[in-house]
């Protein structure tokens, strides 16, 4: 049963399905829960798994949206940058194994909007970074014209869905 219910999780909903993701799947961790700890280690390709054994490797990738805007977003791990992201791309950072706050540049808000991530020795963890255009409003120059803040989140993404999207993407560093 999809535990989402009421007006501001249908919002979540609508804004996880314009990125191309299942509410009910996928989002694992509500406003007030504890961190979301990365799934365990699946058979990836060695090149995807960190270089060194003792650091975690997270990828954090982005969908092509031809709903969503163009703009590139800023992504923080703890509030430090760790690079960067278009559409279609994705990227990788070797870190310390620790608990990490996702954030990524928001100019708009809403509820779930960042991630926090618990990363182990030698695990491949996936975060995927969406934007959220419904919070737009129409413009008065066009009925087809629709201006906004840019409101982008992340969301932590199991390997096997994750794997499947970003054979699609390309290489950003």
């Amino acid at each position: 049963m999809c535990p989402m219910r009421g007006i501001g999780s249908r919002l979540v909903a609508i804004a996880l399905f314009t990125a191309g993701l299942s509410a009910c799947d996928i989002l694992t961790a509500g406003p007030y829960s504890a961190p979301v700890v990365a799934p365990p280690a699946i058979a990836l390709p060695a090149m995807m798994r960190p270089a060194d054994p003792t650091l975690a490797r997270i990828y954090f990738f982005r969908d092509y949206d031809t709903a969503g805007t163009m703009q590139w977003t800023s992504i923080a791990l703890n509030g430090r940058n760790v690079g960067d992201i278009a559409q279609g791309a994705y990227f990788y950072r070797d870190v310390i194994p620790d608990t990490y706050t996702v954030t990524v540049r928001s100019q708009g808000i809403h509820s779930d909007q960042f991630a926090t991530v618990t990363v182990l020795r030698g695990s491949t963890t996936f975060i995927q970074v969406f934007s959220s255009d419904f919070y737009a409003a129409q413009s008065t120059t066009s009925p087809f014209s629709y201006s906004g803040p840019a409101t982008f989140g992340d969301v932590v993404i199991p390997p096997d869905l994750a794997l499947a999207r970003i054979a699609r993407l390309h290489p950003q560093s």
